[in-house]
């Protein structure tokens, strides 16, 4: 919908400039170059997800995509303040172009920004001394991805700074079954793949996959009795990259936030 709106106000501002004359070659330009920086903002991530090219080429992509945009948004500015009293008649659209470039390197910009200040670490566990073990997941995710061998020395140093609040779950009155089920349940609620339910080893494993460039975190949630409840633990390892940006914590806060629920 946002593509949808951007591409519209594009439009809007070819419109704005047929008033009988052919539109200004500078406008073209700038039009026609915003749309392709949002062109490849759109492509970078989907074409990875879908199989077009790996994430590195995705990312090079945003990477010029985001010199475009900087690219048009100056140039715009500079026509604005070149011409601001001989064609008042472009200035709306011109601000328009400049607008759209201004918000597409700050939302780029931002992303770049959190990826300099997240922890270099990928795999996040409530429990970081006895971590769940994924079982079932192990041959899935293929001899490329991440270690699913867990790193207490990097977790202790580098979660516990990070996100102190990610720690193990007390649940009180509640039988295993129904602590099994209810795993299941949050995990299907929240848009994660079932990949198995151990009843014996009382785990759920699962798959999360991002929306724009498809990446995939897999997720094992442990059950222990713990008097007359149970003790839930939850570890998110992410398959490709160094640094998660802080999803795997975010997306385990959310699971315990619904289990608690």
């Amino acid at each position: 919908m946002s593509a949808r709106l951007t591409f519209v106000r594009i439009e809007m501002a070819h419109s704005l400039l047929e008033d009988g004359e052919s539109k200004p070659k500078s406008i073209k330009f700038h039009s026609r170059g915003t749309a392709l920086v949002i062109l490849l903002v759109l492509l970078a991530p989907l074409g990875s997800k879908y199989g077009f090219w790996n994430f590195g080429i995705g990312f090079i992509l945003l990477t010029i995509s985001a010199m475009g945009a900087l690219f048009y948004f100056v140039y715009g500015l500079v026509r604005v303040f070149k011409h601001r009293k001989r064609q008042q008649r472009l200035l709306w659209p011109t601000s328009i172009l400049i607008t759209i470039n201004f918000l597409v390197f700050g939302a780029l910009g931002y992303q770049v920004n959190l990826a300099r200040e997240a922890p270099p670490i990928h795999d996040i566990s409530t429990d970081i001394i006895d971590p769940p073990l994924f079982d079932k997941l192990v041959p899935i995710r293929g001899i490329e991805s991440n270690s699913t061998v867990f790193d207490s020395e990097t977790a202790n140093r580098l979660q516990v700074q990070h996100y102190p609040s990610v720690t193990t779950l007390a649940y009180p009155s509640i039988d295993l079954e129904e602590a099994l089920n209810r795993v299941v349940l949050v995990l299907e609620d929240i848009g994660l793949d079932i990949v198995s339910v151990d009843e014996s080893k009382l785990i759920v494993e699962a798959t999360d996959t991002t929306f724009w460039f498809g990446f995939k975190d897999d997720v094992v949630v442990r059950i222990r009795k713990s008097g007359s409840g149970v003790i839930y633990d939850v570890r998110s390892l992410s398959r490709v990259g160094v640094s998660d940006l802080g999803t795997n914590a975010r997306r385990i806060t959310k699971i315990l936030r619904q289990l608690q629920n």
